[in-house]
């Protein structure tokens, strides 16, 4: 069985980011009618998470999630990059997130990850600076 993973290569664990950034890894294990998304959330015990990308786009065990958005409108932050997997329902669940969202700008976040979404990968830690 194949290990479910999915690893962020860029950008790096500790790096400096700008307010949008490509993200570049790779992906294994992932089950048919599954996605891989980034989830972004400011470091800190108890901070929501937002949808940073998704779906990246995967060929293989490469993933590249082209316009991934770190720490919306906040100018300066640590940040976290959480690849999910996401299967149907948990897809759904993001698209009616994003729809409400749109309407009422980035939205409240999400407290928890919804069902249908698992956290595949170790979480990269990023700053962002004036």
């Amino acid at each position: 069985m194949v290990e479910r993973v999915v690893q962020i290569g860029s950008p790096q664990a500790g790096g400096q980011v700008s307010r949008v950034e490509r993200l570049v890894g790779t992906v294994r294990g992932m089950r048919a009618g599954e996605e891989v998304w980034v989830l972004v959330r400011q470091s800190g015990v108890g901070q929501a998470y937002y949808p940073a990308s998704g779906p990246c786009l995967s060929v293989g065990e490469a993933l590249t999630c082209p316009d991934v958005t770190i720490g919306g409108t906040a100018s300066t932050g640590t940040f976290e990059l959480v690849p999910v997997m996401v299967d149907g329902a948990g897809q759904r669940e993001m698209v009616d997130y994003l729809r409400g969202a749109g309407k009422q700008s980035s939205g409240p976040g999400l407290a928890r990850l919804p069902q249908g979404m698992v956290a595949q990968g170790p979480t990269v830690t990023v700053s962002r600076r004036p």
